[in-house]
């Protein structure tokens, strides 16, 4: 009997601590929240959810040259293999029929030159405005 009580009492503080570290944890990420301090705010979410971040779709290599080529591998077999359309699904409308004239040779420094240099220097140069920039240069 003394042991069933001692086991429930000792059940409803470890719930008591969890609840009180849990609210603690929703007040960080408030206070995180209304401070503009974001990476704060996921840091601790992770902390709580017991996160892991995973590196298993990041090719790695020894060395650029090598990251590079697997990026490279990583992407032609991402992108270069043919759709899989599952018997049952819906169709899908065409909603381009014709062919683009968007060329598939693998581009040339002097293009990839070209398109940094389109980009405007107020613009911070991330990965959309590159690629904007250069499948217009690509099109031209």
């Amino acid at each position: 009997m003394y042991l069933n009580k001692a086991l429930d009492d000792l059940k409803n503080t470890y719930d008591n601590n969890k609840k009180e570290y849990i609210q603690n944890k929703i007040s960080k990420i408030e206070t995180a929240h209304i401070q503009k301090k974001p990476k704060l705010a996921w840091a601790t979410i992770r902390e709580v959810s017991n996160y892991k971040m995973s590196h298993t779709g990041t090719p790695s290599g020894n060395n650029p040259t090598e990251r590079i080529k697997l990026w490279k591998e990583h992407f032609k077999n991402l992108l270069g293999q043919p759709a899989f359309i599952p018997e049952h699904a819906e169709e899908i409308e065409t909603i381009i029929p014709e062919t683009l004239p968007i060329s598939t040779h693998e581009f040339t420094k002097e293009e990839m030159t070209a398109a940094i240099k389109i980009t405007s220097k107020e613009k911070q140069l991330n990965l959309t405005t590159f690629l904007e920039q250069f499948v217009n240069l690509a099109l031209s």
